[in-house]
């Protein structure tokens, strides 16, 4: 994967829509993004730290 992912390459990968990143991005539920011209980005490294820690146990 890339250093760097776009918003809409982030709702790909979670199967959600871009306004829904938008959306979880002004409730905080998302790792720090940044703006690169003009554009929201997330280190690669922050998505995938987010989402071991979105991990659920499931239950057998």
């Amino acid at each position: 994967m890339k250093p760097m992912i776009t918003i809409e390459e982030l709702a790909e990968m979670l199967k959600v829509s871009p306004p829904t990143i938008y959306r979880m991005l002004e409730k905080g539920e998302l790792p720090f993004a940044i703006k690169i011209q003009g554009s929201w980005c997330f280190k690669d490294e922050d998505i995938m730290s987010w989402l071991e820690s979105q991990k659920m146990e499931c239950k057998k």
